[in-house]
């Protein structure tokens, strides 16, 4: 799979995925700046520095995403979402040695937050520690919501 159809394949989950965690209106409450953790704005700026026009037109069907029933599976799904930010790095560390100028400009989304990301990931752990202590029965929702977006990426990203 080549750089471009990686993204727009990324794209075509993250779009519906992160629209998805947006109708929970719960993330404020335990200090989740969602707007600031999420990914699709970075791709759809990548794939247009790429030339790419039709990237919005097919995205992953519903029964491509995770189910995210309530807010604890959608915990879930953004710390596996919001934790690749820091393993993208490494990734565009090596996609720079093997693709070099064929990206530059093209790499928002493997850069994440740039220097922020650690100090951005912190902040999101820390919520998450508040909000398990806060709600220790909802444990097993929040892990299967981090399963099942782990599946759906897997499965998803197969071409």
């Amino acid at each position: 799979m080549d750089y471009q159809a990686c993204l727009q394949r990324f794209y075509r989950l993250y779009e519906p995925l992160e629209k998805s965690l947006s109708r929970f209106s719960d993330w404020p409450a335990i200090g989740v700046e969602l707007p600031e953790l999420l990914q699709a704005a970075r791709l759809a700026a990548d794939l247009e520095h790429l030339g790419v026009s039709d990237f919005r037109l097919e995205l992953a069907p519903e029964a491509s995403l995770p189910v995210l029933p309530d807010f604890p599976h959608a915990l879930g799904a953004l710390y596996v979402m919001a934790g690749s930010t820091l393993g993208s790095q490494v990734i565009l560390r090596h996609l720079i040695t093997v693709l070099g100028s064929e990206i530059s400009g093209a790499d928002a989304f493997f850069r994440g937050h740039g220097a922020s990301t650690g100090a951005r990931w912190s902040r999101l752990r820390t919520s998450l520690d508040g909000y398990g202590e806060a709600e220790p029965g909802n444990g097993p929702q929040v892990i299967e919501g981090a399963k099942a977006t782990f599946r759906a990426i897997g499965a998803w990203m197969r071409p």
